[in-house]
């Protein structure tokens, strides 16, 4: 048996049983940050197998993914599941996706068409993404938005404002 001074009983559980047991408290939120340029490849499977143990999670109020780079050949369908997630699985409240540098300066990530019809939003950070939506924007509950180093047409500013009016 542990003496009481010997650390908290929940760092010594195995690490499903606590990401069970956050798992159920309201207000979840997660957050992956890089800034470590190197090891895109660790970062990318680390988030992957985070979100894969928080799947069953019913509600997640915040989600945070910041690699330091963007490259398109490591991480595309990466992303896409990310926001998939975001979307679909966790109901996200608040999302953040922010690349420090993109691989290639006129290289962006393409942000997912899907990822524009998302009624559970309430604040979106995006840096370092590409904004073209084919059709309408319907994020309807979107009351803060934040992008940073991106091209945005005046066609899809228009599409986006008429949201927030």
């Amino acid at each position: 048996m542990a003496a009481v001074g010997d650390g908290d009983r929940l760092s010594n559980l195995p690490e499903l049983i606590q990401v069970h047991i956050l798992s159920m408290l309201p207000n979840s939120s997660l957050n992956f940050d890089s800034t470590d340029d190197k090891d895109l490849s660790g970062f990318v499977c680390s988030v992957n197998r985070e979100l894969h143990h928080w799947r069953s999670c019913e509600k997640i109020k915040s989600l945070s993914v910041c690699p330091f780079t963007y490259d398109g050949l490591i991480m595309d369908s990466d992303l896409y599941f990310w926001l998939h997630f975001a979307t679909y699985t966790a109901k996200v409240e608040e999302f953040t996706l922010k690349f420090c540098v993109t691989a290639f300066p006129e290289c962006m990530y393409n942000f997912p068409e899907f990822a524009y019809r998302n009624t559970v939003l309430r604040n979106l950070v995006l840096r370092n993404c590409e904004l073209k939506p084919l059709g309408n924007v319907k994020w309807s509950n979107l009351v803060s938005l934040s992008i940073g180093d991106a091209d945005i047409t005046e066609d899809v500013m228009e599409k986006i404002l008429s949201v927030l009016s």
